[in-house]
């Protein structure tokens, strides 16, 4: 008798995601900031990027449970 395998469950994470959010408010808040707006914006959306980054792999998951 052959019986389906059991349920296991996996983990979703949203790197890509939330490094695109941070690296868009990143550049926002750096290019308002800073007297030089495009020093300033590259600035700001590369560190909100790799902050985002850090966030989105890390602290931003789901477990969902594949059958």
């Amino acid at each position: 008798m052959y019986s389906a395998p059991a349920p296991h469950t996996e983990t979703v994470k949203h790197t890509k995601r939330d490094a695109a959010i941070g690296a868009a408010a990143g550049a926002i808040i750096g290019a308002t900031t800073s007297r030089d707006k495009i020093k300033g914006g590259v600035i700001g959306g590369a560190a909100g990027a790799i902050l985002g980054g850090i966030i989105g792999n890390n602290v931003d998951k789901k477990k969902k449970t594949v059958p």
